[in-house]
């Protein structure tokens, strides 16, 4: 008689409450009314064809002007934001034509500035002084004309302005909002943006701020909770809740506080060590509380300051170098948590370090940012027998059979001054590319498994250990209209990969040249479609190497925003010209609110099991979670 399963209860319901969510929306998707937007997520408006947006500063001792020099005629929205004060400005219909780290914002009252791209919606927040967020102005933004090429061109300047003066010498005004302007004003290109009156009092508190700031120290929390649930063929693969909250405290003079802490817990998987720490992380980082099914940790806690005209951030942090989708190249600086392998977002399998992060203003757009990272912490596996452990002997030791296996203890560096990572970028936009040119003196963040044969005894005996390694790379990028090219390259002056040859510890040493080449191209109304051709090329090749001497991948991504942005849908492919083998991730999200989300999602990979993606060729797995922001 087949064993009968018991009924786990909890996902039942879960199923239940997720199901007529989908069923609603089905319904109802293309008649759905845009969400309210909120400071925490916006959704983006039909677009036209996308046209690129650069920035420029102009300062004096009077204010700051951001200038935004696009040729769309997209009407921007602008929120003003406290507890930390931020200026949000949303454009539709644009793609960010530079890189945002060349700016200078030596002596003007904004501390940093951050882009977030998504189709083509563009968001730029500005975090400012406290009480800079009361003295802002928009001047009429100007037409200008002109040839280029033998064709007419057509350029808007919208001009920002932030003033110095301190908050009492500036009499009380109204909050900026922009309004949409006249149509026939916009077709003659000389757009008027007008300074909107507070709407009524019925409008909640979290879509128009107050200006009046609160005595003290200004603070604000946020966080999220993530609800997943992921079936795989005849288990359930993990059942997890995940939550995070987020502090950032504006402690006044260009000084600001941020924290966030994460609690995960998974009632069915079994991914992580089960140990309190596990020997990937160094004694000043890793979870406070662990175990196989649970973790709680502090993510984030990091400084932002400006010391000498220079931007400083201290603490526990992430550092993002490339911005290849899938693998990775240059995105190096932070380990990674392979719970999930690849699955997870960057942003979330990014383990944070403990490092100082200095970026210098030089001559024009120009900037150089250095790295010390005194946290020896490197990457964290997935637990052996979990459903994401690694099994191609390319990646890890193949396991003799008839012969007994010693590990030895893992030689793991630990001196945080001695065994420190330094990185070097510099960063500029010249002839309307943005270039870098990186250097990272770092220890791998795999451990080499040298191995040695004990034939009289039959004793395979494996001794894993760190490695360091020199880094060289570059990364390129421009938008051309509606396209963006994007390249990045990496030069590792020692790479290790496993062989067959026990009489050299079965690891062969060779330098390597790794890169990406990307292009996007954002097309009519929401779709989003980015292509990348991966390449991995190992200059001191021997035939015993497990792995090919030159490996290539492409990827493909595929994004649209569908039913009056209600709906998206996302396609991302991985495959292996080399091997044949494949990763194919299919999402469906819904936005039932401007903080709460619903996706549908599935994993399929295929391919030898002595692949990358064939390894894990029976972990196909279908997903149903949620998101809500608080």
């Amino acid at each position: 008689m087949p064993e009968v399963k018991a009924i786990d209860h909890s996902k039942v319901a879960l199923l239940c409450w997720l199901a007529p969510v989908f069923f609603c929306a089905a319904v109802q998707g293309s008649d759905r009314a845009p969400a309210v937007l909120h400071a925490s997520s916006y959704k983006t408006q039909p677009l036209d064809s996308p046209q690129p947006l650069r920035l420029q500063l102009e300062k004096s001792s009077e204010s700051t002007r951001v200038i935004f020099d696009t040729q769309t005629e997209q009407q921007p929205q602008l929120m003003v934001l406290q507890n930390p004060a931020r200026l949000v400005v949303d454009f539709s219909g644009v793609q960010l034509a530079q890189n945002l780290d060349g700016l200078s914002l030596d002596n003007t009252p904004i501390q940093w500035l951050n882009s977030e791209q998504k189709g083509g919606a563009l968001r730029l927040t500005f975090k400012l002084e406290a009480g800079s967020e009361r003295h802002v102005d928009l001047e009429d933004p100007l037409a200008v004309t002109g040839l280029e090429g033998g064709a007419s061109t057509h350029a808007r300047l919208i001009v920002l302005n932030i003033h110095h003066q301190p908050a009492q010498q500036q009499q009380p005004q109204q909050q900026p909002l922009f309004s949409a302007p006249p149509e026939s004003e916009l077709l003659a290109g000389l757009t008027a943006m007008t300074l909107a009156q507070p709407p009524a009092a019925e409008a909640s508190e979290a879509e128009y701020l107050p200006h009046k700031t609160p005595p003290g120290i200004d603070w604000q929390l946020s966080g999220t909770w993530q609800q997943e649930l992921s079936e795989e063929r005849e288990r359930t693969q993990k059942f997890e809740s995940l939550v995070q909250q987020r502090m950032d405290i504006d402690l006044g003079e260009r000084v600001s506080l941020s924290a966030q802490m994460r609690l995960r817990y998974d009632s069915e998987a079994w991914l992580g060590p089960e140990v309190a720490r596990a020997e990937n992380y160094s004694s000043l980082n890793g979870p406070w509380y662990n175990t196989a099914h649970a973790e709680l940790s502090l993510r984030e806690l990091y400084l932002d300051t400006e010391w000498w005209g220079n931007y400083w951030r201290i603490g526990k942090q992430q550092v993002v170098w490339g911005q290849a989708d899938g693998l990775k190249v240059l995105d190096v600086v932070n380990p990674q948590s392979f719970r999930e392998f690849i699955v997870d977002d960057f942003d979330d399998s990014r383990i944070p370090l403990w490092m100082l992060n200095l970026e210098l203003a030089l001559a024009g757009e120009a900037s150089l940012q250095l790295l010390w990272v005194p946290d020896t912490s490197y990457h964290e596996w997935a637990e052996v027998g979990s459903a994401w452990q690694l099994t191609s002997p390319v990646f890890i030791p193949y396991l003799l059979p008839e012969f007994t296996t010693q590990l030895q203890p893992l030689e793991k560096p630990s001196k945080p001054i001695k065994d420190s990572d330094l990185g070097l970028r510099y960063s500029d936009f010249i002839g309307g590319w943005d270039i870098t040119l990186n250097y990272l003196y770092h220890y791998q963040d795999a451990p080499v498994y040298y191995q040695s044969l004990d034939t009289l005894a039959a004793i395979q005996r494996i001794a894993p250990r760190y490695e360091r390694n020199h880094l060289l790379g570059s990364t390129l990028s421009n938008a051309f209209a509606s396209m963006t090219l994007r390249a990045e390259l990496a030069y590792s002056s020692a790479t290790y990969h496993s062989s067959a040859d026990f009489q050299q510890r079965a690891i062969v040493e060779s330098g390597e040249l790794a890169s990406v080449l990307g292009l996007d191209w954002q097309g009519p109304e929401t779709v989003f479609v980015s292509a990348q051709w991966f390449q991995s090329h190992l200059l001191d090749y021997r035939p015993e190497v497990l792995r090919e001497q030159t490996e290539h991948t492409l990827s493909l991504l595929y994004q649209q925003g569908f039913a009056n942005e209600a709906w998206e849908l996302k396609v991302l492919v991985l495959h292996s010209l080399n091997h044949h083998d494949n990763w194919l991730q299919l999402k469906l999200k819904y936005f039932m609110q401007s903080n709460f989300e619903v996706w549908l999602s599935s994993d399929r990979f295929s391919g030898d099991a002595l692949s990358l993606f064939g390894q894990f060729d029976e972990r196909d797995r279908f997903s149903l979670g949620f998101e809500l922001g608080f």
